[in-house]
């Protein structure tokens, strides 16, 4: 199912689910009511974003020879051909290293890291 046809089928689901438990006595506000729903006003159209490319910070090789890493991470964090003979390591993007780097200060600010990449 692609995710067009999955929120439609969830818009059906749970705009069923809502109009079985609404039970307006007077006309004008049911109608009211029924025609907000059926315009959608609980169900938006889908927003469709792009995420930009970010700046490209560090490798994961890079911070574990700094000591910032433990050297597992080295080995967990490697992008494998499709051979799978070869392999190389993953970099990180520009916030993501010093979000790195500032949990390895201490840093009360330091955020989580999503390995996430734009290649």
């Amino acid at each position: 199912m692609n995710v067009f046809e999955l929120r439609d089928q969830l818009i059906t689901d749970y705009s069923s689910f809502i109009t079985s438990f609404i039970k307006i006595r007077d006309e004008r506000t049911a109608d009211y009511v029924n025609e907000e729903l059926q315009a959608g006003v609980l169900w938006p159209e889908p927003l469709v974003q792009l995420n930009p490319c970010f700046e490209p910070g560090e490798q994961i090789e890079e911070l574990v020879n700094q000591g910032i890493l433990q050297e597992e991470c080295a080995d967990i964090f490697k992008i494998k051909s499709e051979s799978g003979d070869e392999s190389r390591s993953f970099r990180l993007h520009r916030h993501q290293s010093l979000s790195v780097e500032r949990a390895y200060a201490g840093s009360i600010h330091a955020s989580l890291v999503s390995l996430v990449s734009c290649d």
